[in-house]
């Protein structure tokens, strides 16, 4: 099952900058909160509970710019799901990150792959070949991967959105992607068709708690034009008043 969502890359931006942290911590701040409605939905308790997501960093050093293939870890980041004030989940959750960053968990896990890969074929077919250990790590996986922020035409035909497709495995039954495209930031969720059937009402929560923190953030709705796209017929040049917080905690129903 496939369900997914669309969010102001420009105020996913204000966010950061309002509340501190990168992007990505603001997009497992959003996924936590829609994780913790999610469990409530089915009768689990969230209380001191947290979700264990493997989430790729990159770990590219400066003077790695421009060279060829790619050079990404994994971290683990813990993320509470019984917090209930957004940009404290996020403050905690940037906490975390942060702390995994400076320990170099990512470079070591990148080590570990590495001698990994230098082992023979022969024997990288035999291990190959064995059942997977049973998931005892991690409760889903949620990528982050940039794209462009400008418009992009195949045949003079515009794309109009870009939503990730990430395969689940590993005794995960719902699986998040999310990238970046024309100004907006796009998450993909993934759901087995017997754990996760359900997938869409995560969607729904996933907005939820997008607002939730934009409100509590202090950011306004952005109203930004799109990029070759003609205003509407009759349309104010004029920008209209940023909404007071009260209205935008109200969008979040």
């Amino acid at each position: 099952k496939f369900a997914g969502s669309e969010f102001s890359f420009a105020e996913i931006r204000a966010i950061r900058q309002a509340c501190g942290g990168t992007v990505n911590d603001v997009v497992l701040a959003v996924l936590g909160g829609a994780l913790g409605r999610y469990l409530e939905m089915h009768g689990q308790t969230t209380q001191g509970r947290t979700m264990r997501i493997l989430t790729p960093v990159n770990v590219r050093r400066e003077d790695e710019r421009g060279a060829l293939g790619n050079r990404i870890s994994m971290l683990l980041v813990e993320v509470p799901v019984d917090v209930h004030d957004p940009v404290q989940r996020l403050q905690l959750i940037q906490e975390r990150t942060s702390s995994l960053k400076r320990r170099g968990v990512a470079d070591g896990i990148e080590a570990l792959a590495g001698l990994l890969s230098a082992v023979p074929p022969a024997l990288q077919t035999l291990l190959g070949a064995l059942p997977p250990p049973p998931n005892t790590l991690a409760n889903m996986v949620c990528t982050n991967v940039p794209g462009p922020m400008i418009p992009l035409y195949s045949m003079g035909h515009r794309l109009l959105a870009h939503y990730p497709l990430v395969p689940i495995a590993w005794e995960m039954g719902i699986g998040c992607g999310v990238t970046s495209y024309d100004q907006k930031l796009y998450f993909g969720l993934i759901g087995d068709a017997e754990a996760g059937a359900d997938v869409q009402r995560l969607k729904e929560f996933l907005d939820q708690a997008f607002i939730e923190l934009r409100a509590a953030a202090g950011v306004a709705k952005s109203e930004l034009p799109q990029v070759g796209v003609a205003p509407a017929p009759g349309a104010s040049r004029r920008r209209s008043a940023a909404p007071a917080a009260g209205s935008l905690a109200a969008d979040a129903g």
